[in-house]
């Protein structure tokens, strides 16, 4: 643990929002625990992330930051990555989608053997090599938790605290977006998910992607915490859209 005063990480050089730049290439993240009812399990919940070891594609703290309380953590900087969101700005250059893809459900299955992410995005899943990483746990909470910190998910009459399928319907998200180079996490965002099959179906997405979304929709109807689906599967059985499927589907939901 590292004692360090708030406001001397603040007075680093910043990186991005709440992230600062720290000794020896590190970053330091200060949580924003504001919009939380309760601090002490959300500061609970960044020493159960510090005391785990070794997730693959997960980026664990380093270290916690402290002054009179637990404010932050210590992260190393994943060197040469960008996430989901920079690859749809930047380009898909030399990079396995469908192993990426894979990457994606797998090391995400690997997280919920001890925790549901909760603010799974394309922001979030930095892509080093064809390997997905998962970055900005603040927002998770323990398995069987009773705490309910603030959800990040679409189908939110469902549920009143985070679920497993929060994540996989998010992370199924975000596949998307890299198999079709499309922002579709923008437009669930602002169409929800009903609104958004129904662009999945005008667009004339392949049909195993639309049933498999129906059947995430299904399982939340049902109040299911997770759903029995191969999503890597499902992707990896797909042919690559060409330039011109791409297109078309980028023309019929105006992106």
């Amino acid at each position: 643990m590292i004692k360090i005063a708030r406001k001397e990480v603040e007075n680093y050089e910043e990186y991005d929002h709440n992230l600062f730049w720290g000794p020896q290439h590190t970053l330091y993240k200060i949580c924003d625990f504001s919009c939380y009812d309760d601090m002490p399990s959300r500061i609970a919940f960044l020493k159960y992330i510090s005391s785990l070891e070794n997730i693959p594609g997960l980026v664990l703290p380093i270290n916690l930051l402290k002054d009179s309380k637990i404010f932050g953590y210590e992260m190393p900087y994943i060197d040469g990555s960008l996430n989901i969101d920079e690859l749809l700005y930047y380009g898909f250059k030399n990079i396995d989608v469908k192993k990426i893809i894979a990457s994606i459900f797998a090391n995400l299955s690997e997280i919920h053997k001890y925790f549901i992410f909760n603010d799974v995005r394309n922001a979030n899943i930095l892509i080093k090599g064809d390997n997905a990483v998962f970055i900005d746990w603040d927002l998770g909470i323990e398995l069987d938790s009773l705490e309910k910190p603030p959800t990040c998910y679409y189908f939110y009459e469902y549920f009143t605290s985070p679920q497993k399928i929060d994540d996989l319907a998010k992370a199924f998200i975000s596949a998307l977006c890299l198999f079709y180079h499309a922002d579709f996490e923008h437009i669930i965002a602002n169409y929800g998910p009903y609104d958004f099959k129904q662009l999945l179906i005008s667009a004339k997405i392949n049909e195993e992607i639309i049933h498999c979304f129906s059947e995430i929709i299904l399982a939340y109807k049902q109040k299911r915490s997770t759903i029995d689906f191969d999503f890597s599967g499902l992707f990896e059985s797909i042919n690559l859209p060409s330039k011109r499927e791409i297109k078309r589907i980028r023309n019929r939901i105006n992106l």
